[in-house]
């Protein structure tokens, strides 16, 4: 509706448009509006405005991306150098293992002879006249020997040193806290881990004592 205004009167006009015709003006309204506002508020600075700060950065960059190639060339050299290092790696000989033999021959260097003395005299029994049956188990009442009980282990009474085989000495330490030949207390600790001494180190003792004359 338009209203025109003349000397004394006014007239009324009603334009005659269709609502595609509303569109298309409010369409071309609004692209003028962003043309101009977009024309006012982007503008592309000058060479004058660039800012020398502006510069160093943008030569920065620049000479960022020249320098990433020449990264990449070494990176790819680096396998071959591992490559390389690996086979030198598998040329160098293994070493030689140990025999048996070397094995027993540095164990028994480890113990002298007096030191072996001295554990055989420890194993002796308390009696006053030593026999055969001092050194037999005071269980089975068997005298320790080779192959018969390799592997059992002998366990010695702290108090009066008779023997007895390891077996035979924790079925015993399950009901009785005390010797079976002299009647002593065992210790809890002896009774949870008691001394084994192989029945070869015994049995070398025996022999040790009968070489001195002290077995009658």
């Amino acid at each position: 509706m338009i209203f025109i205004f003349t000397e004394g009167s006014i007239f009324l006009l009603e334009p005659n448009y269709s609502f595609l015709d509303l569109i298309f003006v409010i369409f071309n309204i609004l692209l003028f509006l962003f043309l101009v506002v977009f024309g006012l508020v982007k503008q592309k600075p000058s060479i004058s405005e660039i800012s020398p700060e502006a510069i160093r950065r943008r030569r920065r960059e620049v000479q960022r991306i020249s320098r990433t190639p020449a990264r990449r060339s070494r990176s790819q050299t680096r396998p071959q150098r591992t490559q390389q290092s690996t086979s030198n790696r598998k040329r160098r000989p293994k070493p030689k293992p140990k025999t048996q033999r070397s094995k027993q021959t540095a164990r028994s260097k480890k113990i002298s002879k007096e030191e072996l003395i001295k554990r055989l005299k420890s194993m002796k029994p308390k009696a006053g006249v030593l026999s055969l049956e001092d050194f037999k188990c005071i269980f089975c009442f068997q005298l320790p020997s080779l192959p018969e009980d390799k592997g059992r282990g002998i366990v010695l009474c702290p108090s009066c040193k008779h023997p007895a085989h390891a077996d035979e000495f924790r079925d015993w330490t399950r009901n009785s806290g005390l010797c079976s030949r002299c009647d002593s207390p065992l210790p809890a600790s002896f009774r949870r881990n008691p001394r084994i001494i192989p029945t070869r180190l015994y049995v070398k003792a025996i022999k040790y004592f009968k070489k001195k004359g002290e077995i009658q």
